[in-house]
């Protein structure tokens, strides 16, 4: 598709009547000097003709007819036949709310119709680049760091609009952009949700567009998509949507090295560090999102905590010389979990959880933490500096 302001710009054709053809977008370039060309057109056009034949008396049912079929603008050429356009014409136009155009003896129709083609090929090659970039793009934030949320934001930043991925078996959302959580998209994300097999869903109202995915997972069901943007999709947006979708469920599917016994003990003693940044640091080796929630259920001390400087002095030592152990459980008990969490010694007498596939866990989550740390209130996720003894919160299900 292209604008008609387009034609009006670089070949300075001259608008007519009352209709702006600024907003009109035109899919072919037709000539044709018939008397009623509309069984031959599809719509979308942009009709060219010189008046040969033409009777300006019968404008009017002229013009009708070609808004019928979906003509979006006729383009008159004066000369040789007509030194100026009919004004009959301009009125039938105007009645009709069809945008016409004047074009001048110094216009080939040819030029219209190569400028067209021009503009289309051009076009085409912007929406392989931005397929290809989209590619490159989101491959990157599929390997990289907290895959499925990098995904998730870089794809609502190539369409420019907002994404929504729910994962109902786990109690999972990711989501960036302004998302719209009306009764209609949620109703459809659902039926995505519920679907044993491939299905989409496209919704759209005066300024935005939506399109709904059934996304693939461990679990028959359970897995969908929501992706929205202000103008329709094309055929490249489509694409990169394709492409993410292929991600995020390869991604729901295979295990991830940021979710290592390492990378998440990392992230707990960085936490601790600074423990405003604690739900956060542990949202990332366990790919969720910034706003889940956290709850310390129990723990563990054999002397005096002391101060938050004695606290993260003995937690930056090599050997820390009070006892402190944690553990945590993966899976609420209505659900199984393909990884159970065992207690293994590091240095001095501080232990993590190292991961054991092919076990399975069915007690509740629950994570072990130094006697006399108070609860953490499961609306703010983190903990206070009297409590930086704790190895971090675990998501509740």
């Amino acid at each position: 598709m292209v604008p008609l302001r387009l034609f009006v710009n670089r070949l300075s054709l001259r608008p007519l009547g009352a209709t702006d053809p600024s907003g009109r977008w035109v899919r072919w370039v037709h000539v044709s000097e018939l008397a009623d060309p509309s069984p031959f057109l599809r719509g979308g056009e942009l009709l060219l003709l010189a008046g040969t034949g033409f009777r300006p008396g019968e404008s009017g049912e002229y013009v009708r007819r070609l808004a019928d079929a979906g003509v979006e603008a006729i383009g008159f050429g004066v000369t040789p036949v007509f030194d100026a356009v009919p004004p009959e014409l301009v009125a039938a136009c105007d009645e009709h709310g069809m945008a016409l155009l004047e074009v001048p003896p110094h216009v080939p129709f040819a030029s219209i119709v190569e400028l067209l083609h021009a503009e289309l090929v051009r076009a085409e090659t912007r929406d392989l680049k931005h397929l290809s970039d989209g590619q490159a793009v989101l491959i990157k934030a599929a390997a990289g760091p907290g895959p499925l949320r990098a995904v998730v934001e870089r794809l609502a930043e190539l369409l420019g609009g907002w994404v929504l991925v729910v994962d109902r078996n786990r109690d999972r959302t990711w989501s960036a952009g302004p998302v719209r959580r009306d009764a209609e998209v949620t109703a459809a994300l659902e039926r995505a949700c519920a679907s044993p097999s491939p299905m989409s869903a496209a919704l759209a109202t005066a300024d935005e567009h939506v399109e709904i995915q059934r996304l693939l997972g461990p679990a028959p069901t359970g897995y969908a998509m929501a992706v929205a943007r202000r103008g329709p999709f094309s055929v490249a947006d489509r694409g990169v949507v394709g492409v993410a979708a292929s991600a995020l469920s390869l991604l729901f599917t295979a295990p991830s090295a940021a979710g290592s016994p390492e990378a998440l003990g990392a992230a707990a003693v960085a936490g601790l560090l600074r423990l405003p940044t604690l739900a956060r640091a542990l949202a990332g080796p366990l790919d969720l999102g910034g706003d889940a929630s956290w709850r310390v259920v129990r723990g563990l001390l054999t002397e005096p905590p002391g101060s938050r400087e004695t606290i993260i002095q003995r937690l930056s030592a090599a050997g820390c010389s009070a006892r402190r152990s944690w553990s945590r459980t993966a899976t609420p008990s209505s659900r199984s979990s393909p990884a159970a969490i065992r207690s293994t010694s590091c240095a001095g007498s501080w232990t993590r959880p190292v991961i054991s596939p092919g076990s399975a866990v069915r007690t509740p989550p629950m994570i072990s933490i130094p006697r006399g740390a108070r609860r953490v209130p499961r609306s703010t996720g983190r903990a206070s500096a009297a409590r930086a003894w704790s190895p971090g919160p675990t998501r509740t299900a």
